[in-house]
């Protein structure tokens, strides 16, 4: 009747709406970004992202639904994606037998950011499954149209099959030694507080990493960045070099007595840092917190009690 073509009507002019709406919040957002950009914040300042592949797409949807998972659970899920295919292709057809308002729109916003975040990537890698998890709530209302719109005799089946799959998969994420974890920064800081003393010298590299230290950390040994980062001078952070490093690790043997360098987010330069610091220096402590998230201790010089 007329309500269900007006229905109908309000949904096809959802995308367009929803489009305004978000450029005008873009306007208002415009101003910072040009600000931001012009103190040259924007440079040197985001972790190293390498360009992705079609994996990566099926990921980041694996990631959404079922959680982080250890990556050969991953692997696993990701090798089922013929039937997300299946499952997509019985979305789309479905889709015109049952004439659902603004699916085609809930389609096109699950899809389409990740596709496109996909395609940039290979011009500039943005691509990381947390910028896009903006797409979950239209997911979810697909994945609930699909197992809603399953034949009566089995949907019931479906729905409470598909329910106990994510809620194991949330415990089993929660339990798993092999979950990938985040960044352990709160026990690095923990560590360097009771180990580092006054006469040492902590190193975080990259420079950008130094906050999520610094908000947890309650030690005397003093905290620089490697490359050496002023941040109340005016700039973006300095670009790594060779000769710089050299340099800034000469000046600490003239006042300290070891050095704690934190490795987290590789920018490109960090098996330089480690070839140097390795070749060069007595390595007294190693520790690993998490995927990616070391500490090394290295001895710059013997002359200083180790007691003071």
């Amino acid at each position: 009747g007329r309500s269900g073509a007006s229905v109908v009507a309000k949904f096809k002019n959802l995308p367009l709406k929803v489009l305004g709406l978000v450029l005008l919040a873009f306007a208002f957002f415009l101003p910072w970004i040009i600000y931001f950009v012009t103190l040259g914040g924007a440079a040197n300042t985001q972790p190293l992202i390498p360009r992705p592949s079609s994996f990566n797409i099926f990921q980041t949807l694996v990631n959404f639904v079922f959680g982080f998972q250890s990556y050969t659970v991953q692997a696993i899920l990701i090798s089922l994606w013929p039937m997300l295919i299946l499952i997509m292709f019985f979305i789309f057809t479905r889709s015109h037998k049952l004439r659902a308002p603004g699916l085609d729109y809930f389609s096109t916003a699950s899809f389409l950011p990740i596709l496109l975040v996909f395609i940039v990537s290979y011009l500039r890698p943005i691509f990381l499954s947390r910028y896009l998890i903006f797409v979950t709530p239209t997911l979810f209302f697909l994945i609930a149209w699909t197992l809603v719109n399953f034949p009566k005799k089995i949907y019931a089946y479906a729905i409470g099959g598909f329910l106990v799959i994510m809620f194991s998969f949330l415990v089993f994420q929660n339990v798993s030694s092999a979950t990938p974890v985040k960044e352990d920064y709160q026990d690095v800081a923990n560590y360097l507080s009771k180990k580092a003393r006054p006469q040492d010298v902590v190193a975080v590299t990259p420079p950008f990493t130094v906050y999520p230290i610094e908000y947890s950390y309650s030690g005397m040994a003093k905290i620089v960045t490697i490359p050496d980062w002023d941040r109340y001078a005016r700039g973006p952070i300095p670009l790594f070099s060779q000769e710089e490093l050299v340099k800034q690790i000469d000046e600490f043997k003239t006042q300290y007595a070891n050095l704690f360098v934190v490795y987290s987010y590789d920018q490109g330069y960090e098996s330089d840092i480690k070839i140097y610091m390795d070749g060069n220096f007595q390595l007294m402590d190693y520790r690993t917190f998490s995927p990616g998230l070391e500490v090394k201790e290295y001895k710059l010089r013997y002359d200083i009690n180790p007691q003071t």
